[in-house]
């Protein structure tokens, strides 16, 4: 049996949190799930470029992600379920329409796309209920995931990062910071 390595994900991916305090948030275990990593690093990354060059181009896309446990085959590490798959709805107010996004939790890069009625019956997870049927039973065409190899963030034509912008994003370092702050409050009291 191979060992596989297993990261942890942001379902929200912290890159596309509007502020340091929603990053920092974004840290919550509520909002991770363990993933391969070459997933993680290719064809999810993909996908979240995707939800976020089309949040760029329309202006408004909502984006809901989660982890499925299908079939027999459900791994844990330690007491953590390790989801089979994981799944991306993308929701366009402009076009009203949405579109859904599968992928195995493995290092084959595999994925589909589909309408969220067909997810909702591959997972038993309603997603975005207060859509009427017809948009849920249409499947959006969503663009192909490209990896977004290096971390940056998507842009368009002639946008460009601002060094204040880059000095303002968060790392880990300063989640790390944030937590030990914490951790020497709390021992004060």
């Amino acid at each position: 049996m191979s060992m596989v390595c297993h990261r942890v994900l942001h379902l929200a991916p912290n890159k596309d949190m509007p502020s340091r305090s929603a990053q920092a948030e974004s840290f919550s275990l509520a909002n991770m799930v363990p993933q391969v990593h070459a997933s993680n690093a290719g064809v999810w990354e993909g996908m979240e470029g995707a939800a976020r060059q089309m949040a760029l181009d329309e202006g408004e896309v909502y984006v809901v992600s989660g982890p499925a446990f299908i079939g027999n085959n459900v791994q844990r590490v330690g007491n953590v379920l390790v989801p089979t798959h994981l799944w991306k709805v993308l929701y366009s107010p402009a076009q009203q329409r949405a579109g859904a996004y599968v992928t195995a939790n493995d290092a084959t890069g595999t994925y589909s796309m589909g309408s969220v009625s067909e997810l909702e019956k591959m997972t038993g997870v309603s997603v975005l209920p207060g859509l009427p049927r017809s948009i849920r039973d249409s499947a959006m065409a969503l663009p192909k995931p490209a990896a977004q190899h290096g971390g940056k963030k998507s842009r368009t034509k002639g946008q460009s990062q601002s060094p204040s912008k880059e000095a303002d994003d968060f790392t880990l370092r300063d989640f790390a910071t944030s937590i030990l702050d914490a951790i020497k409050r709390a021992g004060q009291h």
